[in-house]
């Protein structure tokens, strides 16, 4: 994809959103219904172009077609979904959540001069949703309306992840029809939908994420300046958006390293100038990064890393290990339909429940096809894992892809390290969310993609996983349209 292209494909989706926005109170009584008419006229409509034109539709149509559709499908359900409803740690303005935080900065054009509650938070995204209100002030938009609107600026950010995702997997070198089920997992997964329209720091920073991925990418292929400097900055605002975002140091960390041996063993005499990319990355990423933990340090005394300890009513550690990391509760899974708050305990059960449905209920008239839609994410994520490990085992019999590869996994497990650290650390049922994994979506999709293509050669498994990855995107597709 061309630079041009790129920024066209951005430009096109921002605005695209912004005319959602200004149209949204003629549209969103009959959102649902809107939204099958316009998912029928743009399907429609392409391949009608397509056949006068007499063009075969290629996987790139198809990208194109799945991307738009997971677009509408975000718009869909911030419309109709308000921002009192599945949201973490939001609450009103007047209270020290999320929604406190942006509408602090708003009043006062400054950070809060506490740290309490959500407070604690960096502040890049509460940033960037008080200026959108003040944007809306230019255009004397209601404050109720404009703050409603904050989920626009949350949507975009979940439709760029997908943008991003097909950037990177353009660079893996693997089958067209294996990069369109990357790009429908990518398109319909209910978390990045669900994501689309929660009003906290958890989806810009995983914007950051991928980004921080594509340009390691970047970066390995050459390590210029520019590289350099547009790395440290996204690294910096990753950071400064959520503290978590640190953990991308390690693939970084293994990229530099990387590089440094293999610079040392063909012309040391560069080695000097390598360094001074790094020192250059420092000085960039580490201010944006740690000055506000250092400012919480020196004003709160609040060590950096620190988070806010859940109620006591959510603590789970009075269960034994086996019984919360070693083992899978098909009671917890099956036994009720949402996620039981206080009550479960089961990491694994945890994670296979709120990756599809967060830590939320819905219409209770669907209960099979939720039981249905557990069943087949239990199978994907336990297919994932499998593929995991093969890719590890065959990791260097995968020449074309090895450094994509090798980063993929590294920020898999790095974040399932992180993530099973946290609950450790914090034995509380909050902490079990899957929300706190995201990217192991995309990277856990990409292995199985890469395995499928490279290393199995039963046709007949290829197609059952094929297969079961396509009706976990139709049910999350639909998902959305039936709660």
């Amino acid at each position: 994809m061309k630079k041009k292209e790129i920024s066209i494909y951005y430009l096109i989706t921002i605005i695209f959103f912004i005319f959602i926005y200004i149209i949204q109170p003629i549209i969103e009584n009959h959102i649902k219904i809107i939204t099958i008419v316009s998912i029928l006229l743009v399907v429609g409509i392409y391949y009608a172009v397509k056949q006068i034109k007499k063009l075969r539709i290629n996987y790139k149509d198809i990208v194109l077609i799945i991307m738009i559709l997971g677009i509408l499908i975000r718009v869909m359900y911030i419309i109709y979904t308000p921002i009192t409803e599945r949201q973490h740690d939001v609450y009103s303005i007047n209270d020290q959540g999320h929604l406190g935080y942006i509408y602090t900065i708003y009043q006062t054009g400054k950070l809060p001069d506490t740290n309490s509650i959500q407070f604690y938070h960096p502040p890049l995204f509460h940033l960037i949703a008080a200026g959108w209100l003040k944007v809306n002030d230019l255009f004397n938009v209601g404050l109720d309306r404009s703050i409603e609107g904050i989920q626009i600026i949350t949507a975009i950010f979940s439709s760029l992840i997908m943008l991003v995702a097909y950037r990177i997997v353009e660079k893996i070198e693997i089958r067209n029809i294996y990069k369109i089920l990357i790009m429908a997992v990518m398109a319909f997964h209910p978390t990045f939908i669900i994501l689309a329209g929660s009003i906290n720091n958890d989806v810009l920073m995983i914007l950051l994420s991928f980004y921080i991925i594509l340009y390691l990418i970047k970066w390995n292929d050459d390590p210029n300046i520019k590289n350099t400097i547009i790395l440290a900055i996204i690294t910096g605002c990753a950071v400064m958006t959520k503290v978590s975002g640190a953990i991308m140091a390690v693939p970084i960390m293994y990229t530099f390293i990387k590089r440094i041996f293999e610079v040392y063993k063909v012309e040391k005499k560069n080695l000097l100038r390598l360094l001074g990319k790094f020192l250059l990355f420092g000085v960039i990423s580490l201010p944006l990064g740690l000055w506000h933990p250092m400012r919480n340090l020196i004003m709160f005394n609040q060590k950096i890393g620190w988070v806010l300890l859940p109620a006591e009513g959510l603590y789970v550690g009075q269960y034994s290990i086996f019984e919360r990391f070693l083992s899978i509760s098909f009671k917890e899974l099956f036994g009720y339909t949402y996620c039981a708050i206080p009550g479960d305990h089961n990491i694994f059960s945890y994670i296979v429940k709120t990756s599809i449905l967060g830590e939320f209920t819905y219409n209770n008239g669907i209960g099979v096809y939720v039981s249905l839609f557990k069943i087949i994410n239990l199978i994907i994520i336990s297919m994932t894992i499998i593929c995991i490990f093969i890719l590890l085992k065959k990791i260097k019999k995968n020449n074309n892809n090895s450094f994509i590869t090798e980063i993929l996994l590294i920020t898999f497990f790095i974040n399932i390290v992180s993530y099973y650290n946290f609950n450790i650390q914090y034995p509380y049922i909050c902490t079990m969310d899957f929300r706190y994994i995201v990217p192991t979506i995309f990277t856990g999709i990409v292995a199985v993609c890469v395995v499928l293509d490279e290393f199995i050669k039963n046709d007949i498994i290829k197609e059952l996983i094929e297969y079961m990855i396509i009706l976990f995107c139709i049910l999350s597709f639909t998902f959305f349209f039936i709660i």
